[in-house]
């Protein structure tokens, strides 16, 4: 077992930040009690914690540590490096990682993030991410589980309030489909690049959807578009191209609708994308 995450001064973070997200939690219920949907907020934010805790507990203890806590020492060597440069450290952030930055920036004092995870763009991009949160943790991997847990439970209860606007389905649907489904916990409430995918995600499409079906337009609403597809890029580039076929399919259908066609020509235009996406991606 790696005991470098079970130091006093770690655990004593983690249990700090477990309380004070909890608490933070119960203020959020507690001011929307005039709203029936919150009592469900509670049981998210435990569901997100308790997975995100036996997450890195089955990758430290079973596996003996793997991406989770890799992408974690490397957001460490982020941390140390701002404290040493913080002009290097932003620099960092905004290029591509190499064996001539590697050598430049990092040291003995900084410590090294993983090699292979260093050497691919993707998975170091989530380690640069991940040590903004991390200045918050005290260098505690706990405490940065608990944290992006509480990110995720954020996000997940936007996702959730947006579905549930459209009354496809009851309530208790929507919440283990959207926020107790145990897989979905499991992989992307911790330190991990799919919950990075799934946060970017999350968010794109709340968005997306403000503007396509509330006409709600703004420059947090944009800014926050830009932001959440240059995470998906940077992360996990292939998502894009099916975000983007499923936003086209519904743009095309509302203009179709718009301008008057009716069922017979919105199907042959639905079939012409999905024609026109499957070429695309051959």
């Amino acid at each position: 077992m790696n005991t470098e995450f079970f130091t006093l001064p770690d655990l004593i973070s983690a249990f700090l930040w477990l309380i004070i997200i909890i608490v933070i939690g119960f203020v959020i219920r507690s001011s929307n009690d005039d709203k029936p949907h919150y009592k469900y907020f509670m049981q998210n934010l435990y569901a997100k914690l308790i997975f995100s805790l036996g997450f890195a507990i089955i990758y430290i203890f079973i596996y003996g540590g793997g991406d989770t806590t890799a992408y974690f020492d490397g957001a460490m060597s982020l941390n140390n490096l701002f404290l040493k440069s913080p002009s290097l450290y932003f620099e960092e952030l905004t290029s591509t990682p190499s064996r001539e930055n590697f050598r430049a920036f990092y040291d003995q004092s900084t410590g090294f993030p993983p090699g292979w995870i260093y050497r691919e763009p993707e998975s170091f991009f989530t380690c640069k991410l991940i040590s903004l949160f991390s200045f918050l943790s005290f260098k505690s991997y706990f405490a940065l589980t608990f944290i992006m847990a509480f990110i995720s439970t954020m996000v997940s209860w936007r996702l959730f309030e947006l579905i549930r606007s459209f009354n496809f389905h009851k309530d208790r649907t929507l919440v283990f489909a959207i926020l107790l489904l145990p897989s979905l916990n499991f992989w992307c409430s911790g330190i991990s690049k799919d919950t990075i995918t799934f946060l970017a995600l999350a968010i794109l499409i709340i968005n997306s959807f403000k503007i396509l079906i509330y006409k709600e337009v703004s420059v947090g609403i944009v800014l926050k578009l830009l932001l959440a597809g240059f995470v998906i890029y940077h992360s996990r580039s292939f998502l894009l191209i099916v975000i983007l076929i499923a936003f086209v399919f519904v743009i095309t259908t509302r203009i179709v609708q718009y301008f008057g066609g009716g069922s017979l020509l919105t199907s042959i235009t639905r079939s012409l994308v999905v024609i026109v996406s499957i070429a695309i991606l051959g």
